[in-house]
């Protein structure tokens, strides 16, 4: 996996930052580059994921598709 760059990290934290209201209200939790569980082999990790709310935050397993609500993944730039 490559480096992750500044303007890739940034925009991130300022999605995160965008997102957090939400994430605090309870209408989601807010998963930043954490796994998705698609398959038995295939843990993708995508930038920013809001996922249906559930009461142990997904500690007991990673979320699959039914639970995500929104997904974004950046590309990176070439400036990067």
């Amino acid at each position: 996996m490559a480096p992750i760059g500044s303007a890739h990290g940034g925009t991130t934290n300022h999605l995160t930052w965008l997102f957090a209201r939400a994430a605090a209200d309870g209408r989601v939790v807010m998963s930043v580059q954490g796994p998705l569980r698609l398959d038995p082999y295939s843990e993708p990790q995508p930038d920013l994921m809001l996922l249906r709310p559930r009461p142990d935050f997904y500690k007991s397993s990673h979320p699959t598709p039914a639970d995500v609500q929104l997904l974004v993944e950046l590309q990176p730039h070439f400036n990067d």
